[in-house]
């Protein structure tokens, strides 16, 4: 499936990843501009054969988005996540181990994975642009993570710039 949650910058997940597992999404408009969002899931991480207990990511996200004007928008994210049988995600079980997780002597990363996440982000749409079909966006956005069950290093942030929007035929995208 796709990926259920919504994220400016790709270091929390790819554009292009997608879970396997379950996940639901309730939306409420408060009118045609305002919106709410809530998305949920739980995605099996390692297929273990020999355990009943394989490593599951659970996350939930709510998100609001805001039409202003015809030419700006804005979104604004608030996401935590959770990894259950943490223990299960060994060296010998994940491949590109040792790789952006602390780890143990015994190979199991030493700190629960649990981050809370924030994003934000506003638009502006302009009416055409040079060798774009359509509108053409330009989007300023940002994020921040914080993993509390880590003592240290357990923080980030991005901010980011993207101009058009790839998807249909003959449009493209310039991102930083």
């Amino acid at each position: 499936m796709e990926n259920p949650f919504v994220f400016p910058s790709t270091w929390m997940f790819d554009h292009d990843y997608t879970p396997e597992g379950m996940a639901g999404q309730m939306a409420y408009a408060f009118n045609d501009r305002h919106a709410l969002k809530l998305s949920a899931g739980g995605f099996i991480l390692d297929e273990l054969s020999a355990s009943t207990s394989d490593p599951v990511w659970s996350g939930a996200q709510l998100r609001w988005n805001a039409i202003w004007t015809k030419h700006v928008s804005t979104t604004l994210g608030l996401a935590g996540f959770f990894i259950s049988n943490e223990d299960k995600l060994a060296n010998e079980s994940v491949p590109n181990s040792n790789r952006g997780n602390t780890r143990g002597t015994n190979g199991v990363p030493m700190f629960a994975f649990n981050p809370i996440y924030v994003d934000g982000g506003i638009t502006y749409t302009l009416d055409e642009f040079p060798k774009y079909p359509g509108a053409f966006p330009i989007t300023v956005s940002g994020d921040y993570v914080n993993n509390p069950a880590a003592p240290a290093d357990n923080q980030g942030y991005s901010a980011g710039v993207s101009f058009g929007k790839a998807g249909k035929k003959g449009t493209w995208e310039l991102a930083y």
